[in-house]
């Protein structure tokens, strides 16, 4: 094309992890031209072809407790703005600014439209209910009813068929409610699962669990996208990585330490980013080793080290007072 066609250029250098867009004014809104372009990075970052559009992509937001809580008053309160402007003496546009100001992101929306639809899909059953069911037995100990109405409720497995609303319930409960129904009600395989912060709320035991499941879910054909800031999280997924080759004392440690071989990660399915900085920086990935997460390494280090310096200081304090 002639120079004077071309509105976007686009530019990215061998071994640079920035990609520079160069846009000309021709009169396209900024806006839309921002939406295009992210929608086409994720094309090109997930898959460079349609069979993406045939998969389902589930969205677990890190705002996922409160949401799962309050969803039916969020609701409402957009319903209702809806509904008052179509009264005669209303004035449209405040009415269209108070819309506009109640909006959500997208992943929010989508979230809270699979929240008001849980009436309709819990009729439905997926292929994943032994991993739903390790989260009910390993985790949260119970399960969760939803009924006609669409309200959520639990049922511990020591309440003898006692069932409690959500909000009665632990912030483990709440947090996990979405990943179970989606695994139990809409999961697929192919599917891209992507959840904002897996350790929230969660006792280091139970991130290590979750871990696992998810170990499973990738084993049974589910891609799994996290953000994490929990080096539990991440060492338990080193586990299973390093646990999926053959040495010597491999099957003798997965029995001791409850390790099963479908949670067993092989390292070329496992890709990991670092974002800082306003940058983007795969990590390293081995089977010796996992993903080679320096962040985590440091700041650990560096607390071993503060916390061995304090407690010997005062030791030595006491023993010399103690003489």
């Amino acid at each position: 094309n002639k120079e004077s066609d071309w509105f976007l250029d686009i530019q990215k250098s061998e071994n640079d992890p920035n990609i520079t867009f160069t846009m000309r004014d021709k009169g396209i809104p900024h806006r839309l031209l921002i939406e295009f372009i992210s929608a086409y990075i994720a094309l090109l970052i997930f898959n460079q072809n349609d069979s993406m559009n045939t998969h389902n992509c589930f969205l677990i937001p890190a705002e996922r407790a409160g949401l799962n809580l309050f969803f039916k008053e969020l609701s409402s309160i957009r319903n209702r703005l809806i509904h008052d402007s179509q009264k005669d003496n209303i004035n449209s546009m405040e009415v269209l600014k108070d819309i506009v100001k109640s909006r959500y992101a997208e992943p929010i929306s989508d979230y809270l439209e699979f929240l008001n639809e849980l009436n309709n899909t819990k009729e439905q059953e997926s292929d994943y209910q032994i991993q739903a069911q390790y989260i009910q037995k390993n985790i949260i100990k119970g399960k969760y009813e939803v009924d006609r109405y669409g309200d959520i409720f639990f049922l511990p497995d020591q309440s003898n068929k006692k069932k409690m609303p959500l909000h009665f319930t632990s912030s483990t409960v709440k947090t996990l409610f979405s990943l179970v129904f989606y695994l139990e009600h809409l999961a697929q395989p192919g599917d891209y699962l992507m959840i904002d912060e897996p350790e929230l709320s969660l006792h280091p035991d139970n991130q290590r669990n979750l871990a696992r499941v998810l170990g499973k879910l990738v084993n049974s054909g589910v891609k799994v996208v996290v953000s994490t800031h929990s080096p539990y999280f991440v060492r338990e997924l080193n586990n299973l990585i390093m646990l999926s080759k053959s040495f010597e004392k491999s099957n003798e440690l997965r029995q001791r330490y409850g390790y099963e071989a479908d949670e067993c990660l092989n390292p070329e399915k496992v890709s990991a980013y670092l974002f800082a900085d306003n940058t983007i920086k795969q990590m390293e990935v081995d089977n010796n080793e996992g993903i080679i997460a320096e962040t985590f390494n440091n700041v650990i280090n560096n607390l071993n080290q503060s916390s061995n310096e304090i407690y010997y200081a005062s030791q030595e304090e006491e023993d010399g007072d103690a003489e």
